[in-house]
């Protein structure tokens, strides 16, 4: 004999790595605690003592899908390409087209 239990799963955002928005399922967010893991969990967030769903922007952050890499960090890539595979170049080659950003923080 199985047994059908629902457990309550609480949203604390510290306990997820992979976070999914959908324009199409406002108010609902989709979490995994693993980039590629299998497990996932969808949570309703509301407003807290509101009724009303919170909104997330629906504009890109970054509309051509290239985040910015720091200059220290393309000089790094420079460096170590010369060491990757010939079948994996062309994606290095892509990366270090992407728009660049001045930093020196200590987070390099």
């Amino acid at each position: 004999m199985s047994r059908n239990i629902k457990q309550s799963v609480h949203f604390t955002i510290f306990s997820y790595c992979f976070f999914k928005y959908d324009l199409e399922k406002p108010g609902c967010l989709e979490v995994k605690e693993y980039i590629d893991g299998l497990s996932t969990h969808t949570f309703q967030l509301r407003q807290p003592g509101r009724a009303t769903y919170i909104n997330f922007p629906s504009n890109l952050a970054y509309p051509t899908g290239q985040v910015p890499i720091k200059m220290k960090k393309i000089t790094d890539i420079k460096k170590c390409v010369q060491f990757v595979e010939e079948e994996h170049k062309n994606f290095y080659d892509l990366i270090l087209q992407w728009p660049k950003i001045e930093g020196d923080n200590a987070d390099d």
